[in-house]
């Protein structure tokens, strides 16, 4: 197995025609959770009973600016998006569809422009059921 190192993981989306790395990613950071259902109990009152709720996704990636034509993506928000995070040699690895929820970009006199991009997912993050 190989060892996950930040610059093995590529996140593309596909806005309905063809597949963009989206926009010279450096950093990633992807996130599951939970949520949980609190229960009665009949012989429990003191204490609080839960069950698993329902899961959700997300993730934000940080890039740097590689045109001034990207300055247009700010105006994808609200946007939803098929999403693949593929490894250097594995493929997909996981895709879903996911929601742009906030563009930011920081562009500071002399320095290099970057931004960053935060996805809400919108139904299941899963393993492909085919090869891509």
């Amino acid at each position: 197995m190989a060892v996950v190192k930040g610059n093995n993981i590529f996140v593309f989306w596909n806005d309905g025609g063809s597949q963009q790395l989206v926009g010279g990613t450096r950093s990633n950071e992807i996130n599951c959770q939970g949520s949980s259902i609190e229960i009665a109990s009949a012989t429990q009152q003191d204490w609080e009973e839960i069950i698993a709720g329902r899961r959700s996704w997300g993730f934000t990636v940080s890039f740097l600016l590689l045109s001034e034509n990207s300055m247009a993506d700010l105006l994808k928000v609200n946007n939803f998006y098929t999403i693949q995070i593929k490894g250097t040699n594995a493929g997909v690895i996981l895709e879903g569809k996911a929601m742009l929820e906030s563009a930011r970009y920081t562009v500071t006199e002399n320095t290099l422009a970057n931004g960053s991009f935060s996805f809400k997912g919108s139904g299941p993050l899963e393993v492909p059921s085919s090869g891509t």
